[in-house]
């Protein structure tokens, strides 16, 4: 997972490294950073470059992107096409319902002002990895040390994405009309899946060294009531298994993947 959230993307691709992660990173990466830079940045603009690092560290939405760049949404969309052009971002359009305005009730000043936002998503997690860390002109120690810090964050993303790839195919690619994330004002919600037949399966997923215990669940089960989701099933992914309470409230809706499934669903 570590390998597919840096170098998927990465050109030539990587084959029958044993390598541990860091220094794969040292190998491939870092030795010939300047080498990458000239290749993967030489037609970009520095408010591309710069937005696509706000982006690879950021929570992605759209606006939010803009606000933290201090662009406007004119300057913005130029930005955005030129990414969008040259094929480095994709969009995942928000399932975000708005309530009904009210006429004879005054909105709150910061609901007046609240718009629904998309999110940006990196084509492959190479150049999402190559501008969280070294597009940047640090120091290559303090890349590194930054690596060292956050990677783990940055696989987490990477997971998500993978877990929801997954998850399509386990269900079978035909039956699946809507996949994806849910995010509103308040709530995130990693996987939110709707089926040709109706049916609405909802996910989290945690990269943690740690198992995950039933308050997740609970967690998931809270979010999706409070952003008025009807779900029938609920879908955890754990990189290190599950508690074993957890474990007793599996059943046809409680689903549980630790990552030896996705080794298994590989090979069979």
């Amino acid at each position: 997972m570590e390998y597919y959230s840096v170098f998927e993307g990465f050109t030539p691709p990587l084959k029958d490294v044993n390598l541990p992660i860091l220094e794969a990173i040292k190998k491939f990466i870092l030795s010939n950073k300047n080498k990458l830079k000239e290749e993967i940045e030489k037609n970009l603009s520095n408010e591309a470059i710069s937005m696509l690092h706000r982006l690879a560290i950021g929570d992605r939405r759209i606006y939010s992107a803009l606000k933290n760049e201090q662009l406007s949404q004119t300057e913005g969309r130029e930005v955005y096409k030129e990414l969008f052009d040259k094929k480095l971002i994709i969009l995942e359009e928000s399932r975000e319902v708005l309530p009904p305005k009210n006429p004879r009730f005054k909105q709150k000043k910061h609901l007046r002002r609240y718009q629904v936002q998309d999110k940006l998503h990196f084509s492959n997690q190479f150049h999402r990895f190559w501008f969280a860390f070294f597009s940047s002109n640090l120091d290559p120690s303090l890349a590194m040390q930054r690596v060292e810090k956050y990677l783990e964050t940055h696989v987490s993303l990477a997971y998500e994405q993978l877990s929801l790839e997954f998850l399509a195919l386990y269900l079978n690619e035909p039956d699946v009309a809507l996949q994806g994330s849910y995010w509103d004002r308040k709530h995130e919600i990693d996987i939110l899946v709707t089926l040709k037949d109706g049916r609405v399966i909802a996910g989290e997923c945690k990269w943690k060294s740690r198992r995950v215990c039933k308050n997740i669940l609970t967690i998931l089960q809270n979010k999706a009531q409070y952003a008025g989701l009807k779900v029938d099933c609920f879908v955890l992914f754990s990189k290190n298994g599950f508690s074993k309470e957890l474990l007793r409230l599996k059943s046809d809706s409680v689903w549980l993947f630790d990552i030896s499934y996705f080794e298994r669903f590989l090979y069979d």
